[in-house]
């Protein structure tokens, strides 16, 4: 069996800012094309994960980068 591995960009936020990073994260983990999980699964994510946990340590490392 071959494998293969796939490289997507799915974008960025708008700037570096939290606000920006977390409308990035509310649009990003909304899409169910992204994620082929129920909305339940999709809002934990978001707003659990994404949004309280790694926004601002991904803020942070968006600032060393530039």
């Amino acid at each position: 069996m071959k494998s293969c591995v796939i490289f997507v960009n799915f974008g960025s936020p708008m700037s570096l800012s939290l606000e920006a990073i977390k409308d990035y994260y509310h649009y990003f983990f909304s899409d169910d094309m992204v994620f082929d999980y129920p909305w339940v699964v999709r809002f934990f994510l978001r707003e659990w994960v994404a949004k309280r946990k790694r926004a601002n340590k991904i803020l942070k490392e968006y600032e060393e980068i530039l």
